[in-house]
């Protein structure tokens, strides 16, 4: 009875532990997005060094010029756009803890070097994650109205906090932990974002994804079909999220932008991309291919009858080397049409790769994805 006891008021502490971690960064992102309409509705004239409009307002709907960045701080918009990445920043949290984190117990806080993990994969996507959130949430404030640097600034402490939260979620879980690897692959995209637009005044680098559905099934191999659900599920948001084997990251990078001569160029077209991207395949395990039956228990607990060894199936790098699309770049009279192709921009275009995987050597792709 005294065990019991016991392990109930752990169990309460941990959850008390992780509740004001989740409450404390919460607070804080809610403190930045109060930050920023008090802002807007003090200063509600702003001197602004962006170059003028590029629409000829006149002629578009009043749905296009809802989309148009404003010239100063709009209090209703920064309002709007704060209690909206409040509301999405709340939400994509209960949605990451029901995909992820839920089928894992809780524990103390506790730190993990996971830098050997997956062949690093999971650390692209906190670069990934990093970036987009850093460049959407500039986006938003820049089309508030916020003066640029503040904009920046605002955005890049938005996807500290977001990024946070996972780091977080991390230190009570049972099965990861806190993070120094994830800490320094979040603030490179973070990084990456904000200083190309404080440089360039836009993103001459993007970071993508991509990513395909793997056929499990056509593997023919019940084990590792088991192993695939255990690990990354079966629903395609799921598998989205989680499933390295189907992922890949990407660096596409804008030429046009850094070569005058190649901008004039009529051969090379303004939005066209070069990008080198970075995949893995057969990861059935973090650091190696070997798993529990019972699934509660980890490899070095696992009774030895219960121990599945699968070193038979190659953990591979794969690198690339493609063609893509800055949408951003392909010019529209649209705001509604720019807005958008911001927002898909996070996803590589489908373009003919040139692979090369360990111990493989390199091969052709007419069409990656």
């Amino acid at each position: 009875m005294l065990l019991v006891k016991i392990r109930v008021g752990e169990l309460l502490q941990d959850l008390w532990s992780l509740g004001s971690a989740l409450l404390l960064t919460s607070a804080l992102l809610c403190a930045v997005c109060a930050s920023v309409a008090a802002q807007a509705v003090a200063q509600p004239v702003v001197d602004r060094t962006e170059a003028p409009s590029p629409y000829d307002t006149a002629s578009l709907s009043g749905f296009n010029r809802f989309f148009i960045p404003a010239e100063e701080p709009k209090t209703g918009r920064v309002i709007g756009v704060s209690g909206t990445i409040t509301g999405l920043y709340a939400g994509a949290s209960v949605a990451l803890y029901n995909y992820w984190y839920r089928d894992y117990d809780l524990g103390r806080f506790r730190t993990f070097n996971d830098n050997a993990e997956w062949l690093q994969m999971d650390k692209g996507g906190h670069v990934l994650g990093a970036y987009f959130q850093t460049f959407w949430a500039y986006e938003l404030f820049h089309w508030a109205g916020m003066p640029k640097g503040k904009a920046i600034g605002y955005a890049a402490l938005t996807s500290t906090v977001i990024q946070g939260t996972i780091e977080v979620f991390d230190g009570f879980s049972e099965e990861w932990g806190f993070s120094g690897g994830d800490i320094l692959a979040n603030t490179t995209g973070t990084v990456l974002a904000a200083g190309q637009q404080a440089l360039w005044d836009e993103q001459r680098m993007r970071v993508k994804f991509s990513f395909y559905p793997v056929d499990y099934d056509g593997i023919n191999d019940p084990q590792l079909v088991a192993r695939s659900q255990e690990l990354y599920g079966t629903a395609f948001a799921e598998t989205l999220l989680k499933d390295y084997n189907g992922l890949t990251y990407w660096l596409s990078v804008n030429p046009s932008s850094f070569s005058p001569a190649l901008d004039k160029a009529r051969w090379w077209p303004d939005w066209l991309n070069v990008a080198v991207g970075y995949g893995a395949e057969g990861l059935y395990g973090g650091f190696d291919n070997h798993w529990c039956a019972d699934a509660g228990l980890k490899p070095e607990q696992c009774p030895e009858a219960q121990l599945i060894t699968r070193f038979d199936v190659p953990r591979q790098r794969q690198y690339f080397l493609s063609l893509d699309v800055d949408l951003t770049r392909i010019e529209t009279q649209k705001p509604f049409l720019r807005t958008l192709f911001g927002v898909i921009s996070v996803i590589k275009v489908p373009s003919p790769a040139l692979e090369y995987r360990s111990g493989q050597g390199f091969k052709g792709h007419w069409i990656y994805f």
